[in-house]
Parts: structure tokens; C-alpha cells; sequence
């Protein structure tokens, strides 16, 4: 049980890299759909020229900010060249994340280093005036030489993390190419239970094809998809998903989401509720819930597996650009009386100092249980900062 304990805090601490500018628990400031401000309907990835301006005059502080620049002259200024290209076709952005993290903090025990998270180019290109069809690319930089989808390639210092083309047609979108599957709250943390635990994590990005319809109160959204080609062929997780949220009231979202897909070597399914609640009395704060189970049905040998796993976040707006941000969460890996049980809890500071930046400050505990023992919580202190162009 030791040994799944450290590899689990392992994967915790060394693999926690939001892919995002924004996140779905924006709802508290009345942004249901991730379609508003991202080139991805889905969320993640880069910000359209809306979603840029947005931030700027909305969601970052603006505490070292002179009173005399308005938010309109913060929103003209949050292009990649600060004022510079709002008219252009070509769209570039740059982002970094580093992560710092002690384990255990209490000498001589506790271990600390700092992560390179991420570390990515994107271009996003217009291919009409009205941006309503669009291609997106992004590469992520390794830092060293790797073979990063073990394929057998050479080693190379970067990796293409997405790439797609998208198109609105009426209340329709296309997107195709290679991002992430489409399955409940994309929640930035890759290594939360409802996103690492079910195969959508970090680098779980698949070839295929996202048809969305989206009106005043309802999205649908459905992913066929082919399995990730820059990876060997037992790897490639082949199959679709559907996801369907219906805006029950104002800043509230309810929906449900389903995912079949298999690889060479297991077949797997998840089913997920999930709701997103903005605080009508609190500008910009949220509750967001996701309780699901997951499946995974060994082809060779084995007997077929179903776990649960549940996830509570509240983001809590302190003041422009500054929120408390705590989550608990819990994982079994068998719904039986022999199932290993972890949970988790954090709490910290998210903060949005500039229109370009973020950092945040938080602990996190992690406790596990088998059927026979309990072990010793884990803690951890995290920093992280996000810088963007």
C-alpha cells in the first residue's frame, strides 16, 4: 500500500498543468458556455480576442493599475502585442506554468522542486473576417530531448498538444483535429479525479471530430473520435462521447455525460452528473459538482472493474482578480467492500494580479484507504504562476 500511496502523490504533484486561461467555474460571473470566450466550444486552449478582453476588464485585478486607464483602453491592450493586431487574421499566444511544491512540508522528511509544467506556442489563424472558421495549432517545448508518445521516433524538444479546424454554421460548430474528449467539467487541474482517473488527462488528446449545437439554454455536444495517431496503435483510444447541459436558472448549469472508447488492450466507459452553480449574491464565485462511474473491461484476461469518483469545487471571489479556491474530492477503485478509497482536499489563494498573469498559492492533503489499513495523510504546499501572451 506504500508503494500505491507514492505513486499516486507522485502523479499529484508532478503532472498537475492547466491547459487553460479560463475556467468553467467562470460561471459565477454568468459564462455558462466555454464557447464565449474560447476558440474551442469545448473550453481549454486559447482565448479568442473576446475572451481576451473579457479577462482584462473583468476578471484580472486591476489593483496596480493607474485609476486614469479605463478597462476599455485594459481591453484594447490584451492582444499579444498590447494594441497591436485586433484586425489581424493571425493570432498568436505564448504560455508558461511552473509549478513549486514541497512534500510533507516538515523537516528533514519534506521535498521540494520546481516543475516546468507547460510550456506552449499556439496559432490560431481566421480563415474569414468574421472568425466563424478557424485553425488552431499549438506545440508544447519538452525542455530536453524525448521521445514524449513513446512511438519510437526520434527525440525531439517539442510535441504537438492540439491542433484543429473549427466552423459555426447557425447554432452549430465543427471541430476537427486533435483535442481533448468531450466529457463532463473540464476542470483545469489535470490530475483531478474527474479527469486523470478517467483518461482525460494532460495528454489524452485524440484525432476526431466535435459536432456542438448550443442555444439560450441548452448545449449538446458529441465526440466521435480515432484514438491519438502520433501514438502506437495499442495505445489509441478509439470510440464517442456525449455531453448535454440544460441552463435550469440563471448562472446554473445541470448536465450529464457519457464516454465509450477502447484500445487494444480494454474497453472502457464512464457516465457522469455534473452541475455548475454561480453565486447569485456573490459575483464571480461558484459551486461546481461531479459524481460518475468508470468502467474498464479488460479484453485479454481479468475481470471488468467499476469505480466511482466525486468532485466538489467552490470558487469564492474575495475581490477583483482575487478568490479562495478549495476542492474535495474521492475516488474508489471498486465499488465493493475490497476497494481501495483516496481522497483529497485543497485549499488556496487563485489569483489574476495582471491581465497577463496568475499565480496561486495553496496545501494539499491526500489520505488513502485499503480494506485492511488507513495510512498516514499526505500533505503538500503548491505554488504555481502562469504567465501569458
Amino acid at each position: 500500500m506504500l508503494n500505491i500511496r507514492h505513486r499516486f502523490f507522485a502523479l499529484l504533484v508532478l503532472a498537475i498543468a492547466p491547459h487553460a486561461s479560463a475556467y468553467p467555474g467562470f460561471v459565477g460571473y454568468g459564462y455558462t458556455s466555454c464557447a464565449t470566450c474560447h476558440y474551442n466550444p469545448q473550453g481549454n486552449g486559447p482565448l479568442t480576442d473576446y475572451g481576451r478582453a473579457l479577462f482584462a476588464q473583468e476578471i484580472a485585478s486591476r489593483a496596480l493599475i493607474p485609476a486614469s486607464v479605463s478597462d476599455e483602453t485594459l481591453a484594447e491592450n490584451s492582444t499579444f502585442i498590447p494594441g497591436v493586431g485586433a484586425e489581424s487574421r493571425f493570432k498568436p499566444s505564448l504560455k508558461y506554468r511552473g509549478l513549486w511544491f514541497q512534500v510533507s512540508p516538515r523537516p528533514p522528511s519534506g521535498a521540494t522542486k520546481w516543475v516546468n509544467m507547460q510550456q506552449d506556442l499556439n496559432l490560431v489563424v481566421h480563415l474569414d473576417s468574421a472568425a466563424q472558421h478557424v485553425a488552431s495549432a499549438t506545440v508544447g517545448l519538452l525542455g530536453e530531448k524525448r521521445v514524449f508518445y513513446k512511438n519510437g521516433n526520434d527525440d525531439s524538444l517539442w510535441f504537438p498538444r492540439d491542433y484543429f479546424f473549427r466552423s459555426f454554421v447557425s447554432n452549430f460548430s465543427f471541430t476537427l483535429g486533435l483535442v481533448d474528449k468531450v466529457f463532463g467539467i473540464r476542470t483545469a487541474d489535470h490530475t483531478a479525479y474527474n479527469r486523470s482517473r478517467l483518461g482525460l488527462g494532460q495528454n489524452d488528446q485524440v484525432h476526431g471530430i466535435v459536432t456542438q449545437w448550443t442555444n439560450a439554454k441548452w448545449e449538446i455536444a458529441g465526440h466521435l473520435f480515432v484514438g491519438n495517431y502520433h501514438r502506437i496503435e495499442e495505445d489509441r483510444q478509439k470510440g464517442f462521447s456525449l455531453l448535454v447541459e440544460n441552463e435550469i436558472a440563471e448562472k446554473h448549469r445541470l448536465g450529464v455525460s457519457y464516454i465509450d472508447f477502447a484500445t487494444s488492450f480494454v474497453k472502457s466507459r464512464r457516465f457522469a452528473i455534473h452541475d455548475r452553480l454561480g453565486l447569485q449574491k456573490f459575483h464571480g464565485s461558484s459551486l461546481m459538482f461531479e459524481v460518475g462511474l468508470k468502467q474498464d473491461e479488460p479484453l485479454t484476461a481479468g475481470s471488468t472493474e467499476t469505480s466511482g469518483y466525486g468532485l466538489i469545487e467552490g470558487m469564492f471571489n474575495l475581490a477583483r482578480g482575487y478568490n479562495i479556491l478549495t476542492t474535495v474530492e474521492g475516488y474508489q477503485t471498486k465499488l465493493s467492500a475490497d476497494g481501495v478509497r483516496a481522497t483529497r482536499w485543497s485549499f488556496g489563494l487563485l489569483t489574476f494580479p495582471w491581465q497577463r498573469l496568475e499565480a496561486r498559492l495553496g496545501i494539499v492533503q491526500t489520505k488513502i484507504f485499503s480494506p485492511v489499513e488507513a495510512n498516514a495523510d499526505t500533505w503538500a504546499v503548491q505554488a504555481q504562476v502562469h504567465a501569458s501572451l
